[in-house]
């Protein structure tokens, strides 16, 4: 979440350089007969000059007003991707969820704890051993170590789906949340891939984790490259 003190300092910036660009076009209008009148600078008067010169400080005013709600902008957006990356390197809870979430496809039973034979004999049904087969399956029909996964999946979803909103509108900064995930993005993508595929189809909304699927297909596109890490 961004600092409630850039976006304060934010909207004061932006306020500050709409009323410096105002004031800058009504002077700009009231001496324009003059200013492009060049052959009649000798015949200004000290009221011309001073109105001259407040243009101009008007014009200045308004550039450094720009900079500073951009200067302050960049600020933010760095700020809380960086709140966002310390608080989630914290998080135990979404380290595991990652964990299974990636592995669970390769090593399913593993984390549904259980044999294949042991679960067959104890449910009567083979179990889902992707994360497709999860999210393909009616929920009251998955075993509690199925729905265990299955949370895990969506928690990983949810989260990353946050951060590609963030990043798509802008609200943080993708130079460097590329830098630190890039390829974790990517893979993660093509592991949930199918999964999201099936949410979609169940739903019927193929909205879902959209921005997730973007953000990891322009990433792959243009992955990160040694002279992004030189910048």
């Amino acid at each position: 979440m961004a600092n409630p003190f850039f976006k304060d300092k934010e909207v004061q910036s932006r306020l500050t350089f709409i009323f410096a660009l105002s004031a800058f076009l009504i002077v700009l209008i009231i001496t324009l007969p003059d200013v492009i009148s060049f052959y009649e600078f000798k015949e200004w008067g000290i009221s011309d000059w001073l109105l001259f010169f407040q243009l101009l400080v008007i014009a200045i005013s308004a550039y450094i007003a720009f900079n500073t709600i951009q200067s302050t902008r960049d600020r933010s957006r760095e700020r809380a991707t960086l709140d966002t990356i310390l608080k989630d390197n914290s998080d135990i809870e979404l380290a595991r969820s990652k964990t299974i979430t990636l592995n669970f496809d390769k090593e399913p039973y593993k984390f549904l704890g259980v044999s294949k034979e042991d679960f067959y004999i104890k449910y009567k049904r083979e179990p889902c051993t992707s994360l497709s087969e999860l999210c393909e399956f009616e929920s009251s029909k998955l075993t509690d170590e199925e729905s265990n996964v299955r949370r895990h999946l969506m928690h990983v979803l949810n989260r990353h789906e946050f951060y590609a909103i963030g990043v798509n509108t802008c609200l943080m900064d993708e130079v460097l949340f590329k830098r630190l995930h890039c390829t974790s993005m990517i893979k993660l993508w093509e592991v949930v891939n199918p999964a999201v595929t099936h949410l979609r189809s169940k739903s019927q909304k193929a909205t879902y984790y959209k921005d997730l699927e973007l953000l990891a297909l322009r990433w792959k596109e243009s992955p990160l490259t040694e002279s992004d890490l030189k910048k």
